[in-house]
Order: C-alpha cells, then structure tokens, then sequence
C-alpha cells in the first residue's frame, strides 16, 4: 500500500488515534516548553473541552480503552482514582517522528491531581525508584520514567526524563527553539478540541519521493473540533504544485474508495471534502457525520488491539 494514498487523512488519524491565541489550560501550548527541542510531532486533546458537547463526551471513552492507552498510565491513573471524564482535562502526546515511537514518546497530562497524589501511586508500583535531577523529583517504575512538571503529569520512556527536565529549565533546549515545528503553529487552531502537528520525518520524505517520482510532503497540521459535528481542518504541507494538485485529484476521485477510508467509515466525509490550495498547501475540511463516528471509533479500537497483540499488519 502506498504511503501517499494514506497521508491525506494523517492529520485526523494522529489526533483520533489517540488549536496562534494566548495559551490557556487545555491547548497544550505551555507543554511546548516541556517537550525536548528534537520534538517533530504533537497532538493534544483538550478534554475539558470536549466533555462539554454530546459528541466529545462520547469520544473521551477511547482513552479508557487498554489497547489504546495501556501499561504504566492507566494503572497510575486507576491507583490515583482518575476518571477520564471527570479529572482529566488535557492530554498531549510529544515525539521525535524520526525515531521509533517506544524510544521517544512523551505523554502529558493535565487534570485534577498533584504532585504528591502522584508520587503516592508511584510508590505503590514494583521496583518504584526515586530520582532527583536538577532539583526535579521524578520516579523510575518499570521501563517508564514518571515526573510531576510545571503542572503535568509526565510519562515517557525509562532514562528519558532528564533531556525533560533539561528542556523545562532552558527555552533553547526545548520544542519551542524549534522554529520548523513552531512555525507550523500559524496554520492550526489551538482553541478547538484537538490539534496536531508534524513535521514530517527526512525517511518518510524519501520514501514519499521515490513513490511518487517528483514530489514528496514536508509537514501536516489538523485541528477538529467536537462541540455539534465534528469537523477536521487539515492542511498537508508540499514540496511543489505539482505535488498540490496530484493530492488534491486523488482525494477528489480515488479517496472515497480506498479501502482504508472505506474501513475507516469516512468515504462519505472525503466525498464531502472541500479541497483548497495555497502556495504549495492543501486545505482541507472535513465533516464526519456522527453516524459514522461510531464506525471510526470502532476501527481504531480493533486497529489498537491488533497491534497491542502482534496481530496487526
């Protein structure tokens, strides 16, 4: 299956598999100066959002789901007494796309907890380990690393939390020095339930060019907003025009039968997509009926369990 043919939904899937104003709690735009400055990936959830509309309080089920959230987090969360619903307010997800995901991944999250409620639960887990580095707490428990930061609570992977910590004590060290990733923050709308963006890896350029011949993808944003319908904007960052109008045909004429889209439960969506072009972007926007939410939701249930499995393509 070629890359390109699924890079025009890769917006909105990195935001359901799992929006410039002046931040506030909820737009994960003060986790920025958490994240380390090889960040080339964020998507965040504003929960306390979305628990506000119909449509949003269903979807905040999914993060419940072990397949899609598992291991270390959802026993911190249980041992804590946290209920997605009702004491989490934002989760944002950070990571160098360069990399595998298990290597670099960093989840923050927001809510009604604090330090010592976490450290609490921490000490509970097996083989717990408490660390100070740089006069931050943070706690070793199996193969993750587990801090309280600036107001997050902060998982990623065992040995990672120093280059955290570090990036949370010198702006130049973290995502906001990144002026590639920041600069992608101009085309996304930080104040709707879900926003992401990603500068794409060198590899996946590569590879993208050598399918397609010519040209290749430089960058995706997307933000969705949940509160009557839910509605995507994604904006796929190109190399040339060229490239512009070759994605903007496909979507138009081949998008709604491909078979992902199809199993996905989002033809009618691309069908319905408006399609606009600027310089060497393609705009999107799409409307997923919320008939077809419960399809989706399905499919990246099934699709998270069959990788938690190995069973997974």
């Amino acid at each position: 299956m070629m890359r390109l043919r699924m890079l025009a939904a890769a917006g909105l899937i990195l935001l359901v598999s799992l929006a410039g104003t002046a931040a506030h709690a909820g737009d994960g735009q003060r986790a920025l100066g958490l994240l380390p400055r090889n960040t080339s990936l964020v998507a965040t959830w504003n929960v306390a959002r979305s628990r506000l509309s119909p449509v949003g309080d269903e979807i905040i089920d999914i993060l419940a789901d072990s397949n899609i959230i598992s291991g270390t987090v959802q026993r911190l969360r249980k041992s804590m007494g946290l209920d997605w619903k009702r004491d989490v307010d934002t989760v944002i997800l950070g990571m160098d796309a360069n990399v595998s995901a298990s290597a670099q991944i960093v989840m923050l999250i927001e809510g009604k907890f604090d330090q010592a409620k976490l450290a609490a639960a921490a000490q509970k887990e097996p083989g717990f380990r408490g660390v100070i580095h740089r006069g931050a707490a943070y706690y070793q428990i199996g193969k993750a690393d587990v801090a309280f930061l600036d107001g997050y609570w902060i998982t990623t992977r065992r040995g990672s939390m120093t280059r955290i910590i570090d990036a949370s004590r010198s702006r130049s060290g973290s995502a906001r020095s990144n002026q590639e990733l920041m600069g992608l923050l101009t085309n996304v709308n930080i104040s709707t339930d879900l926003w992401a963006i990603m500068v794409v890896p060198k590899r996946t350029r590569q590879e993208i060019a050598s399918e397609t011949g010519s040209w290749t993808m430089q960058a995706v944003t997307a933000s969705v907003d949940l509160r009557k319908r839910v509605r995507a904007r994604v904006r796929l960052g190109l190399s040339d025009r060229d490239g512009v109008i070759a994605v903007g045909q496909w979507l138009q004429s081949r998008g709604p039968t491909h078979e992902t889209i199809q199993a996905m439960g989002l033809s009618d969506a691309v069908r319905g997509v408006s399609v606009s072009r600027r310089d060497n972007n393609v705009d999107l926007a799409i409307t997923i009926p919320e008939a077809d939410m419960a399809k989706l939701e399905r499919y990246l249930r099934t699709t998270a369990a069959q990788r938690a499995t190995g069973s997974g393509s």
